[in-house]
């Protein structure tokens, strides 16, 4: 099933998501699309049951912000390894239930530890919030 999710070819990738995000009229203005952001979803999903069966999730504070440390359990974990998952979303868009069968993909596949932070939204937050936490895990 996984596996399938992850080569799903472009065509139907555009498909699926035409119908999840409705177009976006031309004659739309600026504030009536960041109306629209902020009318939006603001809470991230929590790790599905998948993620939580293949890793130990601990939460941490990085440079002022709250990050999920996401451990391999035994047998699966590969010493050394760390991926940082920055979700997509333009700084404007939660993390999503979709996301965590990515990070439980990247688990799976790569035994690395995973961290995965949560990060201020736009319009309420602006990027120069958001580079100090990347700094932060970064370092």
């Amino acid at each position: 099933m996984h596996s399938c999710f992850m080569s799903v070819s472009q065509d139907v990738f555009s498909r699926l998501i035409g119908a999840l995000v409705p177009p976006v009229p031309d004659t739309t203005t600026a504030q009536e699309i960041l109306d629209q952001v902020s009318a939006g979803p603001r809470d991230e999903a929590p790790p599905n049951a998948y993620v939580r069966a293949l890793a130990t999730i601990e939460p941490v504070d990085v440079g002022g912000r709250r990050m999920l440390h996401l451990t391999p359990k035994s047998g699966r974990k590969r010493s050394g390894s760390h991926l940082l998952y920055w979700h997509g979303g333009a700084y404007a868009l939660p993390l999503t239930s979709g996301h965590w069968f990515i990070i439980g993909e990247l688990l799976r596949r790569s035994g690395a530890e995973v961290w995965v932070p949560s990060y201020p939204l736009t319009p309420e937050h602006t990027v120069e919030e958001v580079l100090p936490v990347l700094d932060a895990v970064s370092a």
